[in-house]
């Protein structure tokens, strides 16, 4: 089994407290598109952090998002526990931007409070950043954009492979999301794909397999060691992503919702 160079602490974590979008792009790791409105409840949010905040501290940022995370009332409160189980670690809130001219003064006032950072993505919509910097100015937001404020979002493609006939670790080495560990309902993942693929196969009926090596049950692990043995190596579900014919740099669009957005085409 390949491995990579071990971690001495867990790059990331991102955690879904949105499932569905307002914007839905064409080919989302994240299967937005093709999710129903859905909302991890509060209460077993705050059970799984609290938990990998037993498991460890050691966490190079959280990455709070979605889907659209400000399509859920309550994201204020998943930013304040995450906190408050993470006193020292940079939490990001990701968004898309559209909602942020909406929100009301206490939500930057929060923001400020529990020291959040603001990292929206920018798309090739109409969208009021200047108001959006007004409003992190007035309220000391640290304001930084995902990819860079100059960088126009556009779309890639991990063409998948349903008949699951790739090479895991060749797959593995050419993966574009090294430790871009998710958080979901208690387990550990690898990457969104992974995470998610469950919408994809609800909304076209297919089938692809989550066996236990793909991810890692945070109520069984004795500690945070096997988290970082599990994000050097390949997982089972690696021989579905034909990470080499990967296509980035595609003009952004809405996701039309059609099976070849996300499949390998020959």
């Amino acid at each position: 089994m390949l491995n990579i160079a071990p971690h001495a602490s867990v790059p990331r974590i991102e955690i879904h407290i949105s499932e569905h979008c307002n914007l839905n792009c064409q080919s989302c790791s994240h299967f937005s598109p093709l999710a129903d409105p859905e909302f991890i409840s509060l209460e077993e949010f705050e059970k799984d952090i609290k938990r990998m905040s037993e498991l460890t501290q050691k966490i190079g940022f959280f990455n709070i998002l979605g889907g659209e995370p400000l399509l859920n009332p309550n994201c204020c409160e998943y930013l304040e526990i995450t906190r408050k189980y993470f006193p020292d670690v940079k939490i990001n809130l990701v968004t898309n931007g559209i909602l942020l001219p909406a929100q009301k003064d206490s939500f930057y006032e929060k923001l400020a409070k529990n020291n959040i950072t603001l990292s929206p993505t920018k798309y090739p919509i109409k969208v009021n950043w200047n108001k959006i910097k007004e409003y992190c100015k007035k309220y000391n937001v640290d304001l930084h954009f995902y990819n860079s404020e100059k960088v126009i979002k556009t779309s890639y493609k991990i063409p998948l492979d349903i008949n699951g006939k790739g090479h895991e670790q060749i797959n593995y080495l050419k993966c574009i999301f090294p430790g871009c560990i998710q958080l979901h309902k208690g387990r550990i993942y690898r990457c969104p794909i992974v995470a998610y693929i469950k919408y994809f196969n609800k909304f076209f009926n297919q089938n692809f397999e989550i066996e236990e090596g793909d991810y890692l049950d945070i109520y069984k692990i004795k500690d945070i060691q096997e988290v970082l043995d599990y994000i050097i190596k390949p997982i089972p579900f690696c021989r579905h992503c034909i990470t080499p014919k990967a296509i980035s740099g595609m003009k952004w669009k809405k996701s039309s919702k059609n099976i070849e957005e996300w499949i390998y085409c020959k």
